[in-house]
């Protein structure tokens, strides 16, 4: 497998499991930009040990990613899910949205199927993930923030005041209707790409950048599952004891 690695044109290792891409992309090998290329000697232009990076492909290939599953995630304790959320997010804005962002801007159009539909991504792909990251950050805030908040008030005690007004300010009935509304935020780039659409006889650049505009979009659908399904019932339910303790400490009073 090593030696088959090794002497492969990067365009072929790429064209049999788009992933390898963003592997390549980690130890600084871009594809796009070496992919008539063997492996062997960009590794030698670029300084870099082949077999490490054979054995990270190798490793790729075998393995997938340990991904909490949603039954897996009924027995986690809410401040467990959110961390896993939160994880993910910097998963998203560290890595997955700069190496797209660094595909989709970088790849000339005239290397796609469709030029025009590729201008049109480099476009509208930095708005995306600027709104998206914003999105993110405004979530772990004031969402996030108020859970965990709820979470604490009920595991170690509360300042009324403090929990009062946060009772006021927020609700999990209105965090979730907002985040419905939310959910679909690829729903552009989705129809502007066609829906992701790829076939026997695409090209090796759209094609990597669109099976990863989808893996992506897969990615936020699980992530939206946890949160809608998961996190927020959870969530009002720890909002209903947070207001009966708040309602009991007020009689006491």
């Amino acid at each position: 497998m090593s030696q088959s690695y090794q002497k492969q044109f990067i365009k072929d290792i790429v064209a049999k499991n788009y992933v390898l891409a963003s592997v390549l992309h980690f130890f600084g090998i871009e594809f796009y930009k070496f992919y008539n290329d063997p492996l062997e000697s960009v590794c030698q232009k670029k300084g870099i040990d082949v077999f490490t990076v054979i054995k990270t492909l190798e490793s790729c290939q075998e393995n997938q990613d340990l991904k909490l599953t949603p039954d897996l995630e009924q027995e986690y304790e809410i401040d467990i899910i959110i961390q896993y959320l939160k994880k993910a997010h910097q998963s998203f804005i560290r890595h997955k949205l700069p190496y797209m962002a660094d595909l989709i801007q970088n790849i000339k159009p005239s290397f796609f199927d469709n030029p025009e539909e590729a201008r049109d991504l480099k476009f509208v792909f930095p708005i995306f993930a600027e709104d998206f990251i914003r999105h993110i950050y405004e979530e772990e805030k004031y969402h996030f923030g108020y859970i965990e908040r709820l979470n604490s008030a009920i595991q170690n005690g509360f300042n009324p005041v403090s929990l009062f007004e946060d009772l006021d300010n927020f609700s999990i009935d209105k965090i979730f209707s907002d985040h419905q509304c939310e959910d679909d935020e690829m729903k552009g780039i989705r129809e502007l790409t066609k829906g992701y659409c790829i076939s026997e006889n695409t090209g090796i650049f759209t094609k990597v950048v669109y099976q990863e505009l989808k893996a992506f979009e897969n990615d936020l659908k699980t992530h939206s599952f946890i949160e809608n399904k998961i996190l927020f019932p959870k969530a009002k339910k720890i909002e209903i004891e947070a207001i009966k303790l708040l309602e009991k400490k007020a009689l006491l009073n």
